[in-house]
């Protein structure tokens, strides 16, 4: 990973080890420099990322807003 992008994931609070984990190289549209690696999901680890986000959406909307933004 180009040490640019480290720097940058570095002041985002990021770590940058957690995207040389994957098996997918993800390059930059403007060098072509390897920005990082990201792991390739199934359908089926995707339709259950997307069931969770959906339970958990449907959760948090019942959350009153002043209760929310505590």
């Amino acid at each position: 990973m180009d040490a640019r992008i480290t720097a940058i994931l570095d002041n985002l609070g990021m770590n940058a080890a957690d995207f040389n984990a994957g098996d997918h190289e993800v390059h930059s549209p403007i060098d072509g420099v390897v920005m990082g690696r990201v792991i390739m999901d199934t359908k089926a680890s995707v339709d259950a990322k997307i069931q969770r986000a959906n339970d958990a959406f449907t959760k948090w909307r019942k959350v009153p807003a002043p209760r929310r933004g505590e």
